[in-house]
């Protein structure tokens, strides 16, 4: 097995995409016409710059923007990076941004993984996340075990693939935060390609919420998803529908 043991969103990640990614979501601050959100997502990552060492660019639109140095050797990876946030949460009004700055790390392999890392407000010289975590993977399934939200957030991940072909997995994620006595969250999904040029997905959790989505493959590398909540316990059942549309060299 590799002695890589990858960066510090790598753990739990393959479960977070499965269950968060693509679906109707956005980030705390967004563009808004009316009834309609939206914000743009493009993010990019330059070849090695020498072994081991690559850079990211992301631009969440009007959210956020960073810039990452990731390096990745035997048994350890680094990531420094710099960046800016909307001061103000909710639509888009001209806000100002606040610079952050974060450092995370990660020792072990493939197999076992520990990982920590910080993001540090510097307008307001307050810690913007604080985080720690580990990791257990084996051929047959991945799980991981973070404390997440400034430690506040206790949150364990499941992930197991079926079949790589058709891109059948399961996942779930069970998270208690322990500042409060909320009751504790699981979340649990699948997803299935029924053709190559499409993907299914679904989700549920114990707060009676269903989600859905399902993606197309329009044109080589362009990608067309739709996705919709329901909220059982709301008094308006459909609570979200989101559209994305995705673009990737």
């Amino acid at each position: 097995m590799s002695k890589f043991p990858g960066l510090h969103f790598d753990l739990g990640k393959k479960a977070r995409d499965l269950l968060y990614k693509d679906y109707a979501t956005r980030p705390p601050t967004y563009f808004r016409y009316q009834y309609v959100k939206w914000n743009f997502d493009l993010s990019c990552e330059s070849p090695e710059i020498f072994p081991g060492l690559t850079t990211l660019f992301r631009f969440t639109i009007p959210d956020s923007a960073k810039v990452e140095l990731r390096f990745l050797q035997e048994n350890s990876g680094i990531t420094a990076g710099v960046g800016v946030k909307a001061h103000e949460q909710g639509s888009f009004n001209g806000t100002v941004y606040n610079p952050v700055v974060n450092l995370s790390s990660v020792i072990g392999s493939t197999s076992f993984s520990v990982r920590t890392g910080f993001a540090f407000d510097v307008s307001t010289r307050t810690f913007d996340d604080i985080s720690a975590g580990l990791s257990f993977n084996s051929n047959f399934f991945i799980t991981s075990l973070n404390l997440d939200d400034k430690l506040e957030s206790l949150k364990a991940y499941f992930y197991h693939e079926f079949d790589p072909l058709t891109r059948t997995a399961i996942a779930a994620e069970l998270k208690q935060v322990l500042s409060t006595n909320a009751t504790t969250l699981l979340t649990i999904g699948g997803q299935y390609a029924l053709f190559p040029f499409s993907l299914i997905k679904a989700r549920i959790n114990s707060e009676a919420k269903v989600s859905a989505f399902i993606q197309f493959q329009l044109w080589q590398k362009l990608l067309l998803g739709i996705s919709g909540e329901v909220d059982f316990r709301a008094t308006n059942k459909m609570s979200k529908l989101g559209i994305s549309i995705a673009a990737s060299p």
